[in-house]
């Protein structure tokens, strides 16, 4: 299940990971919430299989506006020719550090796959681009992440976070 998917003026369409449905938008998240993991406001929490595809990455962006991370996943997904941009993980809370981009939050089972995407301009304390906290594998291809700030890993903070 995707929630936050309807935020202001612009709709994103999602699709699951048994549909192939192309699209080009510019969807900018408007609702702030910096701390909240309950899908009501801020980031697209991400709570089952997702699959994106994206027109192709230049036409296709997915903007936090500098509110929230852009993407916090408690499931896998996958993505393919968007742009994911603007995202900020600086809150003060330990859980709003990670991540401004895509966060794959402390869960073993979380797989990611990002292809023809760029991930740039997004801010955290922990992986700019990325923070990915989970022992699973995760692959990218044909992919761009650039521009991203933090102080611990500004593209890609890779972290496995041990249940012991």
């Amino acid at each position: 299940m995707v929630r936050n998917m309807i935020l202001g003026y612009i709709i994103l369409l999602l699709v699951t990971a048994t549909a192939n449905v192309s699209f080009a938008v510019n969807f900018i998240v408007n609702t702030t919430g910096d701390g909240e993991n309950n899908a009501v406001t801020g980031d697209l929490d991400i709570t089952d299989s997702l699959k994106i595809i994206g027109a192709n990455r230049d036409t296709t962006i997915i903007n936090g506006n500098g509110s929230d991370r852009v993407f916090h996943l408690y499931s896998s997904m996958i993505v393919s020719g968007v742009t994911i941009t603007n995202g900020d993980a600086t809150g003060n809370s330990d859980g709003d550090r990670d991540g401004g981009g895509i966060f794959v939050n402390y869960n073993f089972g979380v797989t990611i796959n990002i292809t023809n995407t760029v991930i740039t301009a997004n801010r955290a304390r922990r992986g700019g681009g990325i923070s990915h906290n989970t022992a699973q594998p995760f692959t990218i291809v044909n992919s761009s992440i650039t521009s991203n700030t933090a102080p611990l890993g500004g593209g890609i903070y890779n972290y496995v976070h041990s249940s012991r």
